[in-house]
């Protein structure tokens, strides 16, 4: 039989497509072709391959550096694999002077296939630094099919343990009830500051079983220790009602192996559609207050699915009691969990640890980039790691405030403005000459009278762009607008509460080119992606229904962590 298709090498004669990218096609290096005159059979092939001693490159010999700096929409101060797909960052933790992350990779394309474990190790947790992906699908594993968020934990020897959701699609012909279940991995060589390799356990920690959560909804296990005890939350779908939940698992027998279930973290009655069918990425982490006097849980849920879930991040303050296995709410979270980003679908999959340097707790997330699947195939890189951000209960413990990492202060460079007491007019004089997608912005603000104020970023008056940063007055909200930032595929006006104390307002501003992060009195927190043109770099003030009088304006350049 003749075939009169072209064989290309390097390249699949007929790939498959997702609708904007090309999908299984080759990706690695070539260093010697042949061709034959037929179709070898598999032993053949085995043969021609066991005849050559195949030599092995180092990692650092084939990885792609960053080459994507010079994209003007790609951020540089945010952590991330230097191109192709990323999501959800989780398992943060520490060993031996570096933090540890981990996120769902594919390192063959910007678009979700492929997914294994992507590495990132930081002194700073600013500064993330791509390694080689650390867990990979691989046949005759306990994920072959799919390797999916998890967490981190360590035994009783202080050694770091990884728990990863495990997808099996045969997983009917292994006796399982679902294709996603709990696998662990350790590290091979603990003396390796970075931990770059890691061995996959040839058993699950958990294997899904009837009654314990929704058949196949059983992923993202979260590991902490309490006492001597370690907890396992796995986010799952409650088979009492039609929505979420977090299954609690517990064992003090380090191989972990062995694990009692507990039943259901917290059981919300009457849950709201758009907390979802399912709870993903559940974390559970002690919260204090600055002088460490207060101490309370914070439980935090992703809901999905995110087709009809609004797909946010919620939160609530309460109790954790171990003898029980429950969370219980604080009475004014009962009903109605918290926003942990008044954004609107950028700041997702949540993960977060208790800092053993500092005591500190921090969340971390990704930043998902909000463009369309053909603009996002083009670039060749997908979202990025969210800013490190710490959490702590405010004076009274009714509530978790949000502040950005003490270490981006060290990223500032070139200070550009310093200003102290005065008006708006007199601001945006000094701002004609000021322009950059790279900045750290401060601004304290006494409000006087206005009924609405902030900042624009990414300004451009000829073009008629701009990314409001406002706080309303009268209605006591904070937020952003997006309706001129340039071609957005989600854009509007996005906004939440924020009582200021004694009429000051305190906001932060992290611009790094596409992303904007933006904290409010060390409170709140919003996030957005814009996609103005090159050219709209301006920054304006604003004022309106009455004056405001500028404390301070600190504005600086932000590095990139990339060489």
């Amino acid at each position: 039989r003749c075939y009169s298709e072209s064989l290309y090498i390097g390249k699949n004669s007929n790939p498959s497509s997702n609708a904007t990218a090309t999908l299984n096609m080759v990706s690695g290096l070539m260093d010697e072709i042949k061709i034959y005159k037929k179709a070898l059979g598999e032993a053949e092939i085995v043969n021609y391959y066991n005849f050559y001693e195949v030599p092995e490159i180092e990692f650092d010999d084939i990885w792609l550096q960053n080459i994507l700096t010079d994209d003007i929409y790609k951020t540089q101060y945010h952590g991330g694999p230097y191109q192709h797909w990323m999501n959800e960052p989780h398992a943060p933790g520490y060993y031996n002077g570096y933090y540890h992350l981990f996120f769902q990779f594919n390192p063959f394309g910007p678009y979700f296939r492929n997914i294994c474990w992507g590495h990132l190790v930081s002194t700073d947790m600013v500064n993330w630094k791509p390694l080689k992906e650390v867990i990979t699908p691989t046949n005759g594993s306990v994920c072959p099919d799919g390797v999916w968020s998890g967490g981190i934990s360590y035994d009783s020897n202080g050694v770091p343990v990884l728990f990863f959701t495990a997808g099996d699609d045969s997983f009917r012909e292994h006796g399982l009830i679902s294709n996603q279940n709990i696998g662990i991995a350790r590290p091979k060589d603990i003396s390796d500051p970075y931990l770059t390799e890691w061995e996959v356990d040839s058993e699950y920690a958990i294997k899904q079983v009837s009654g314990q959560g929704r058949p196949g909804q059983f992923r993202d296990a979260h590991v902490f220790k309490e006492g001597d005890t370690w907890c396992m939350l796995v986010g799952s779908a409650s088979t009492k009602t039609n929505g979420g939940c977090a299954l609690l698992y517990t064992t003090k027998d380090d191989s972990f192996h062995n694990w009692d279930y507990r039943g259901q973290l917290y059981e919300m009655v009457n849950q709201p559609g758009d907390l979802g069918q399912v709870w993903e990425l559940p974390v559970l982490l002690p919260i204090y207050n600055k002088d460490k006097t207060i101490k309370k849980y914070l439980f935090i849920i992703s809901p999905a699915p995110a087709d009809t879930a609004d797909n946010d991040i919620y939160y609530w303050i309460g109790d954790f009691d171990l003898t029980s296995g429950r969370f219980t709410p604080d009475e004014s979270f009962g009903k109605n969990p918290r926003l942990f980003d008044y954004g609107n679908n950028v700041f997702t999959g949540p993960s977060g640890f208790v800092d053993p340097v500092s005591g500190n707790t921090y969340i971390m997330s990704i930043m998902q980039d909000q463009r369309k699947p053909s603009d996002v195939y083009k670039s060749g890189w997908a979202n990025c790691v969210g800013l490190t951000r710490q959490v702590y209960l405010n004076d009274n413990g009714t509530d978790c405030y949000i502040k950005p990492v003490e270490a981006l202060k060290d990223y500032q460079e070139e200070v550009l403005l310093d200003v102290k007491n005065k008006s708006v007019e007199e601001c945006n004089n000094l701002l004609k000459d000021i322009k950059g997608d790279m900045l750290y912005i401060k601004l304290t603000i006494d409000n006087e009278s206005a009924a609405n104020f902030g900042i624009k970023v990414r300004y451009n008056e000829s073009l008629n762009q701009e990314t409001t940063l406002y706080y309303q007055n009268t209605s006591k909200l904070m937020g952003i607008k997006t309706g001129l930032s340039g071609k957005q595929n989600i854009s509007g006006n996005f906004y939440g509460d924020l009582e200021l104390t004694d009429n000051h307002l305190t906001i932060e501003i992290y611009l790094d080119r596409s992303m904007v992060e933006a904290f409010y009195n060390d409170q709140k927190a919003i996030s957005s992606r814009i996609y103005p043109d090159k050219d709209s770099l301006g920054l304006l003030l604003f004022e309106s229904g009455g004056v405001i009088n500028v404390e301070s304006l600190y504005i600086t350049t932000m590095g990139s962590i990339y060489e």
